[in-house]
């Protein structure tokens, strides 16, 4: 069985190519302040969290959408949570992250994350904090991960994390920024975990000379994902190498014609307005969709990635409300229990995308539980 979607396969051998371009060119960062290379976006998010603890921080706001990764440092830490929605109260199928947040109120002082939520610029909050006075302002973390290689992140966050790990075909690598120096920085980095980078490494390898042995290297790769213990680490130097001669503007060129050639797969298979709708029919400019965001209008979310995942598809994103928001807003709840995300990853062929949307097309129609 073929894998379609999680971690990517091997690119080849690109470490005899020279470097395309210094890191901070490839990955674009603030302008000033420090970039520190770590291993994955939970260290990059511990790092964020100890600096703003040294600050005096101890409350956070987080919101309801969230993977519970997100949520882990911040426990860890003896942060004390509170809640954003950013669900719409009308049930439409425009984009949530559009919408402005819903009962949010932090104090200066505080530290508030917020998502890109997809590979899409998070116009919602952006535009509440572009009007927010500097009096108010809250130290805020820019969830980039989802949107690792969208034009325009990092302009709101004291601290921007990016992860590459889904976009790339690398074990590890992740990169946060912030607009001043870190007090705690590269003194608690560990080394490198090499048991997780030669089980990643196999397994992207695996799936790029033997595509029908997906089971085993998706073992492989899932043995390579619970090594990731949230101790920052430093990234192997293998993938800092990768990440350096990757052809990023290929890569953003592949994805974009991946979800509109999926998207365009969808609606021939008359799949569009009847059990599913699109989020969204068009890329903006400089947006690298992580997946393609859609709103199941028949059938059970978690039912419908059970089976894909049963035919070797899966998402790159298929959290919901996370487990501690026992208040979510039910505009939160409706838009989790009916978000799906499918793969339009660069590995993707033409076969694949028919695969998909053959697949969702022979998924169950029952309700989704509320």
């Amino acid at each position: 069985m073929k894998i379609i979607g999680g971690d990517l396969p091997h690119a080849g051998n690109r470490l005899g190519r020279p470097p395309l371009s210094d890191s901070r060119a490839t990955f674009p960062a603030q302008e000033a302040g420090e970039s520190l290379w770590v291993d994955s976006g939970r260290s990059a998010l511990r790092l964020a969290l100890l600096n703003l603890r040294a600050r005096g921080a101890r409350g956070a706001w987080l919101p309801f959408l969230c993977c519970s990764s997100v949520i882990e440092p911040f426990l860890d830490l003896g942060f004390s949570l509170r809640f954003y929605g950013q669900g719409r109260e009308d049930g439409a199928t425009a984009p949530f992250w559009l919408a402005p947040p819903v009962g949010l109120s932090p104090r200066r002082g505080e530290v508030l994350l917020f998502i890109h939520y997809f590979g899409f610029l998070n116009e919602g909050m952006t535009s509440v904090l572009d009007r927010l006075p500097p009096q108010m302002r809250p130290w805020i973390i820019e969830d980039a991960v989802p949107a690792s290689l969208t034009e325009g992140t990092g302009r709101w966050g004291d601290f921007t994390l990016r992860s590459f790990r889904k976009f790339l075909p690398v074990a590890d690598g992740a990169l946060i920024t912030g607009r001043e120096a870190f007090p705690i920085g590269k003194e608690r980095l560990e080394e490198p975990d090499a048991r997780r980078f030669r089980l990643k490494g196999w397994s992207a390898l695996g799936r790029l000379l033997f595509p029908g042995g997906g089971r085993r290297w998706l073992q492989l790769a899932q043995e390579g994902e619970e090594r990731f213990d949230g101790v920052p680490r430093r990234p192997s130097p293998r993938s800092l190498s990768l990440l350096k001669r990757i052809d990023r503007p290929g890569v953003i060129a592949s994805r974009r014609r991946n979800f509109a050639a999926l998207l365009e797969e969808l609606g021939r298979r008359g799949l569009l307005g009847s059990i599913i709708d699109p989020f969204t029919l068009s890329l903006p400019e400089g947006v690298a969709p992580l997946g393609l965001p859609l709103r199941l209008r028949r059938g059970s979310r978690d039912e419908t990635l059970r089976r894909l995942r049963r035919d070797g598809i899966f998402s790159p994103a298929d959290w919901g409300v996370n487990a501690l928001s026992r208040e979510a807003l039910d505009a939160d709840r409706e838009t989790a229990r009916r978000l799906l995300v499918l793969p339009v990853d660069q590995a993707l062929e033409d076969d694949d995308i028919a695969f998909i949307a053959e697949r969702l097309e022979g998924c169950p129609r029952s309700e989704p539980r509320p």
